[in-house]
């Protein structure tokens, strides 16, 4: 379970396969989304942050034709949630320079969550359209740096002046 796995104590990525639908209580004081089985949900990706917290990215089945995710956290044996307007693909957490929670949308958009509040960043070129990679699927932070890859062989790493390409000789823009 979430709570026993958040008990373990160990910074590990919690793996759930997309196609298996859950079905989840409907939280109290939910008024977004409110339709009947809004509750079934299909997970994406989740992290653990540390021994009483969880997250859990999803989205609702119902609201599949809608670009959305329903973001789940089991924060000191208590299940909460927030909604974004984009799907989210992956998610990671991170100490410093402030803990926090990254979720990455297909399209290169991030939400960054620290202390219950969150902001949004964008990587410019991901995405489908015009002047663009295309998307983007997974987020990680490796020996201290912040990376996005996508489907076009496109790497980003987060510098003190935004996201940037670190994908000489692997980015095939085709």
């Amino acid at each position: 379970t979430a709570s026993s796995m958040a008990k373990s104590g160990r910074m590990c990525r919690i793996r759930i396969i997309r196609t298996q639908i859950f079905r989840i209580k409907k939280l109290k004081n939910d008024k977004t989304m409110a339709k009947k089985n809004d509750g079934q949900v299909r997970f994406a990706d989740g992290c653990v942050v540390n021994r009483n917290i969880v997250y859990m990215a999803s989205q609702v089945i119902t609201l599949k034709d809608f670009e959305h995710s329903r973001m789940f956290n089991f924060k000191n044996e208590v299940w909460g949630h927030y909604d974004l307007d984009f799907v989210v693909w992956s998610i990671c957490s991170i100490d410093k320079p402030v803990p926090a929670v990254l979720s990455i949308g297909r399209g290169g958009q991030i939400d960054i969550n620290s202390k219950g509040k969150g902001t949004i960043e964008t990587i410019t070129d991901a995405g489908v359209g015009s002047n663009k990679l295309g998307y983007v699927n997974q987020i990680r932070e490796i020996a201290g740096k912040l990376y996005v890859c996508g489907g076009s062989g496109q790497i980003y790493r987060r510098e003190a002046k935004g996201w940037e390409h670190f994908d000489d000789g692997v980015l095939d823009p085709k």
